[in-house]
């Protein structure tokens, strides 16, 4: 059984062996998030190569 713990985002399991955080706190995160931000980000991908990762992403294991 998963517990919510404070924030909401984040759940621990009741025996403590699983944890699930909430990754856009981290700080490489919030460090991207200022980049996009700032327009310091450009894309070296094409719409090809991007719909190959996201499938690669969205295929079940």
């Amino acid at each position: 059984m998963l517990d919510k713990l404070e924030n909401g985002f984040d759940y621990q399991a009741s025996n403590n062996d699983v944890r699930i955080v909430n990754f856009f706190d981290s700080p490489e995160a919030k460090l991207t998030k200022k980049e996009a931000e700032d327009g310091k980000t450009e894309a070296n991908v094409n719409l090809s190569d991007f719909a190959n990762w996201i499938n690669k992403i969205n295929t079940p294991l």
